[in-house]
């Protein structure tokens, strides 16, 4: 079993959508290497609880080496679902909005819930999701997963003993004490208890979501439980096994819900040996050093290398300390008929467009904040510092806020946002007219082409695991 080796700071209270907020705990790393980060969201019923809850937990698993963010989310008396996944996919944009700045890696996210936040979690990682609310790994600990009426059949031995911080749960004052687990639901569903109904239930059952795509998932759950039968993480683990997706079930021997097993270092370094397994993978294709190349292969690395990007100052490592291509560059290699034009296609969006630097690159974000694409905001966000960009306008850029007094930059990005957006190719007279006149069918033309190209770069390095240098 590994051992913690990390000091862990928090970055307590930062904002990461309108009223709601989450912590931070970072593992202290020796060097530069991006950590990975997991979402964290808290049990308490949909009714209760906090991103303070279970503190050690979170700062335990940091010190393995995986960052945290626990996160608040709307409790379902004050917004009935789907609030609470509207809220973790807004903390998963932040994540990924902010990694830079916090040294995370943001290219694969985890996420982690415990009691109602484990349910919630695999909402979140069973949803249908762009790819910048996405998450590649989930882990639940004690959550029900299946609502309906199947979960009567598995309640659990009514001789177990309630556990103390359930007992002294704290629920909304105007609510029954405590509240029945009919009545959580339908103030979840939105819906009277009268009125909640078994279609209510499947809805908001994550077993009824498991799909082939489905990211890996780890189940943990004490073999003693009061409140939710284990039963329940294996029907979750069984209903994703059968769509073909990778699931595992840990039964904690004697543990009750929200038992202190669970944040034991036993657990704890079992969950961080998932999150790394999963958060840290290995790109899907070798990255090919000089000496394995072929004639082909040497002749587009030359090109790459010592083409006008090897020019002038480097504001990101084209290259890794073996010598192999980073990012989008190393997958060019493995297909040199199709890497050599695409590359060359790149270079003169870069280098011979009529775009001015800033509104190019203010293009290139904006395509790297709609497609999640971890290595160009990684990349480009270096090299629009030196085009003149301020972080105030890089920051909003990354959560999509961005405005310009100057026309023709924010009509470049405006152009950006509404081809990513599009639901087909057809633009009316009118859209043609408003940007063309602002850039020129010249200009319209290759800012069409730049935002073509940097999506198949996003999808490439999407579908290859490609993440940001170390």
């Amino acid at each position: 079993m590994p051992r913690p080796t990390h000091e862990v700071r928090a970055r307590e209270g930062l904002e990461y959508a309108d009223g709601l907020r989450l912590d931070l705990h970072v593992p202290v790393t020796p060097d530069a290497a991006r950590i990975p980060v997991v979402l964290y969201l808290h049990g308490g019923g949909w009714l209760t609880g906090s991103r303070t809850d279970h503190t050690e937990r979170l700062t335990r698993l940091a010190s393995y080496g995986i960052a945290v963010a626990s996160a608040d989310y709307r409790l379902a008396h004050v917004a009935p679902y789907p609030a609470q996944l509207d809220d973790a996919r807004a903390a998963i944009r932040w994540l990924r909005r902010e990694a830079t700045a916090h040294g995370l890696a943001a290219d694969r996210i985890g996420v982690w819930g415990a009691s109602a936040g484990a349910h919630l979690a695999a909402l979140l990682a069973l949803s249908e999701a762009q790819p910048a609310d996405s998450v590649q790994a989930l882990v639940g600990c004690f959550g029900a997963y299946d609502l309906t009426s199947r979960a009567d059949s598995v309640r659990p031995d009514p001789d177990l003993p309630i556990p103390a911080e359930v007992a002294a749960t704290s629920w909304p004052a105007h609510l029954p004490q405590p509240p029945s687990t009919r009545l959580r639901q339908a103030l979840l569903a939105g819906v009277t208890e009268a009125d909640l109904a078994e279609h209510h239930l499947r809805v908001l059952s994550p077993v009824t979501h498991a799909h082939p795509a489905a990211p890996p998932a780890l189940f943990l759950h004490g073999t003693a439980d009061a409140i939710t039968s284990p039963q329940q993480s294996r029907w979750m683990a069984e209903a994703l096994r059968a769509e073909g997706a990778e699931a595992h079930v840990r039964l904690v021997a004697g543990a009750n819900h929200e038992d202190p097993a669970f944040d034991s270092h036993r657990v704890i370094a079992d969950i961080a040996d998932f999150f790394k397994a999963h958060l840290t993978a290995s790109p899907r294709l070798p990255r090919l050093a000089e000496p394995e190349l072929t004639t082909a292969q040497r002749a587009l690395f030359e090109d790459i290398t010592s083409g006008p990007r090897s020019n002038g100052p480097q504001h990101f490592p084209l290259q890794d300390a073996k010598g192999a291509l980073n990012g989008p560059f190393s997958l060019m290699l493995h297909t040199p008929g199709i890497g050599a034009p695409l590359q060359d296609l790149g270079a003169a969006l870069r280098y011979r467009t009529t775009l001015d630097a800033r509104a190019r690159e203010i293009a290139i974000l904006t395509v790297a904040a709609e497609t999640a694409s971890a290595f160009e905001t990684y990349a480009h966000e270096r090299i629009d510092r030196a085009a003149g960009l301020s972080d105030t306008e890089l920051a909003a850029l990354r959560d999509g806020s961005f405005t310009s007094t100057v026309l023709r930059e924010q009509t470049a990005h405006d152009v950006c946002r509404r081809l990513l957006a599009s639901a087909g190719p057809t633009w009316s007279d009118e859209e043609y007219a408003r940007a063309a006149d602002v850039l020129g069918p010249e200009q319209l033309l290759e800012l069409t082409t730049l935002v073509g190209y940097y999506r198949t770069l996003a999808q490439l390095m999407h579908v290859f695991a490609v993440g940001t240098p170390e």
